[in-house]
Parts: C-alpha cells; structure tokens; sequence
C-alpha cells in the first residue's frame, strides 16, 4: 500500500513470486501519434524538449524474472490510441513526483539485491528534511 514514507504501492504476487516493478511497452505510438498530431501541426527542432500525453488500451500484461533476485517485473503493453502535445510547466511537478517514486522503487531493488545505502543519502531520507 502507498503511503508518504513509501508513495509507491505494493504490487500483486505473480505464481507464488513476488512483483517489484512494473514498465510499460508502447506500440503503434506512430500511427496512432501521426493522426492525433496531423489535427494540430507543430514544428519542432533538434534538440527541443517535448512533452507528450498517451492515451492508451492495455493490450498484454507479461511478467518476467529481475536480475539476481527470485522476483518478477510486471509489464504492461500499451497501444496508443491518441496523443497530444502538452506544455512543460502543466506537468512539472508530476514528472518531478514521478522521478522521485522510481528513484524510491531503484532504492527498494538495490535493497532487494542486498545493497545498502548510508543513512541521510537515499531519496526517502529527503522526505525528513522537508
């Protein structure tokens, strides 16, 4: 369950093995992605940062076995069913909320695979100090 020390939530068992992470694995992001933005052409330059919005249909979820651990990983395949172009600032503090809950759930695996951290340097030790 999440709460503020760990806002991630636990993910379910898998066949009797526990699930520690969860991906995602977009298709047809071109063809869906071309018709959505042909309605609202923008040009962009090398280098430019964008910001894009999916919706999406979950078409497979696979599981597949972490690295050094007897655990699974969740995958989640999406098909793009339409995107659209956002702006930076609209989204800021959720993409900055989501860095810190996957620095949190690369912590949780570390740990996991018997590697420590010292006290006072882990993502989590940042909630005590605001």
């Amino acid at each position: 369950m999440a709460n503020k020390k760990n806002p991630i939530p636990e993910l379910s068992r898998f066949e009797d093995r526990d699930v520690l992470a969860s991906t995602i694995n977009v298709t047809k992001a071109g063809a869906g992605l071309s018709d959505a933005l042909s309605v609202e052409p923008q040009e962009f330059h090398e280098g430019d940062t964008v910001y894009l919005v999916l919706q999406t249909t979950v078409t497979e979820v696979r599981h597949r076995g972490i690295k050094d651990i007897d655990a699974l990983e969740r995958r989640h395949v999406l098909e793009t069913v339409l995107g659209s172009i956002v702006d930076g600032q609209a989204v800021a503090k959720l993409l900055d909320e989501t860095k810190r809950k996957l620095a949190i759930r690369r912590e949780e695996e570390a740990e996991a695979r018997g590697v420590t951290t010292l006290p006072g340097v882990g993502v989590r030790d940042l909630d005590a100090t605001e």
